[in-house]
């Protein structure tokens, strides 16, 4: 989570923290603790922190004698006449404080938007001496010695239809994971690209855990002027890892250092599946919605302009590959549920049309052939002519949208 040091806080924090906390934070916080950690959540003044001072087991026994000082007896009875919420969703959001919105923001999105698969099987011969593939849809049983290729769908939930009461799956994007042996042929890039670790180090260290400091470098971000702008990019991370977490389960793909004991990565291997790229799906499903914020091009146009989110995407997927814990076809599949990611959600907090895209199995190179790079040029081109899939809107969506464009 990104922390921003308080004007007194010092690289260790101080002893009684910074006016915002130290970059290591003190032992608690700063007095008024109003500038640390601006994440998912926030970690604005109440919201764990008292009037004037984070808590304490000091200031809750201070608390506790002050009420029995002030109240005497009570017999339980109200005293005052709160208030009611009001009945609308939207004005209710406006009364509760921006961790408990982006809270609300993160779990609505997750409840639109999911990850399904079909599974390309071998069945037997056909007798021409080809073998054919075949989908099943969702019968996933943990029994993958007959499995190809995993289809990875990631989906948005359509509005209840009036009629019917149901509510529509549309599938806005579909990878599919290429044979066994195109890892094996993609494993030369690893070896090309581990001469420039030494040159990477500091960015890939620190990107195995904040990635949006790097986006913050590009257009001012905090906690203060574009407020909701860092919101909203918190939120699409956090949805990202919600499809990437769903979408390596099916992927289920060993890493470069199962492959060779020459990669030696530079970082530790995660434990969850290669393929597709978690940090490529976070980079580029930010750098989408970022890039939709403070420009009015698509996504498709800002990689062709090379607009510079993009490039900042570009390199952090690389940076994987450069540690020795990715693929670049990890990259691709990542990049590209995360672009699609993005774009889904500019489009229903607009009203405009949803973009759909699939990215087939990759060709598994023969002989000396090699296999593709990930490159934002050839990017393009998996990308293609974007296909609509029809409007939806959403008002909590469009309301935090709203929000942060104005900041720009």
């Amino acid at each position: 989570m990104t922390s921003y040091g308080g004007a007194g806080g010092g690289a260790g924090g101080g002893a009684g923290g910074g006016a915002g906390g130290g970059a290591g934070g003190g032992a608690g916080g700063g007095a008024g603790g109003t500038g640390s950690d601006v994440g998912l959540y926030g970690a604005e003044t109440f919201l764990k922190s008292h009037a004037g001072s984070p808590p304490s087991p000091l200031l809750s026994s201070a608390l506790i004698l002050s009420q029995d000082a002030t109240v005497s007896y009570w017999d339980g009875e109200s005293t005052l006449t709160p208030t009611e919420h009001s009945a609308s969703l939207m004005a209710y959001l406006k009364e509760v404080r921006m961790p408990t919105q982006a809270l609300i923001l993160d779990c609505h999105v997750r409840n639109l938007i999911g990850v399904e698969w079909s599974i390309a099987e071998t069945i037997a011969d056909d007798g021409n001496g080809d073998d054919e593939e075949a989908a099943a849809e969702d019968d996933f049983d943990g029994n993958c010695e007959s499995i190809v290729s995993p289809v990875i769908k990631m989906t948005v939930r359509k509005p209840k239809d009036s009629a019917s009461g149901q509510a529509d799956i549309l599938t806005v994007a579909t990878v599919t994971k290429p044979d066994p042996d195109y890892f094996e042929k993609d494993l030369h890039w690893l070896r090309n690209y581990s001469d420039l670790r030494s040159d990477r180090l500091a960015e890939i260290y620190h990107q195995t855990g904040d990635i949006i400091s790097f986006f913050g470098a590009l257009g001012f971000l905090d906690n203060g002027r574009r407020k909701y702008t860092l919101l909203l990019l918190e939120a699409v991370r956090s949805v990202a890892v919600h499809v990437e977490t769903l979408a390596k389960f099916i992927g289920r793909q060993k890493r470069p250092i199962d492959y060779a004991m020459e990669v030696q990565p530079m970082i530790q291997t995660p434990d969850h599946s290669s393929f597709p790229s978690g940090h490529a799906l976070e980079a580029f499903a930010i750098a989408t919605v970022l890039h939709r914020l403070s420009d009015t091009g698509s996504a498709v146009d800002g990689i062709r302009d090379n607009a510079r989110p993009f490039l900042l995407a570009h390199r952090i997927s690389t940076n994987r590959t450069v540690a020795g814990v990715h693929f670049p076809v990890d990259s691709l599949a990542g990049a590209f549920l995360g672009l699609h990611l993005g774009e889904l959600i500019h489009s229903i907090a607009t009203g405009t049309n949803i973009q759909l895209g699939e990215l087939g199995k990759p060709t598994t190179p023969v002989d000396e052939e090699k296999t593709e790079d990930f490159l934002l040029s050839s990017f393009l081109t998996h990308l293609g002519s974007p296909v609509d899939g029809g409007t939806q809107s959403d008002e909590l969506v469009a309301w935090f949208w709203d929000k942060a464009r104005q900041e720009w």
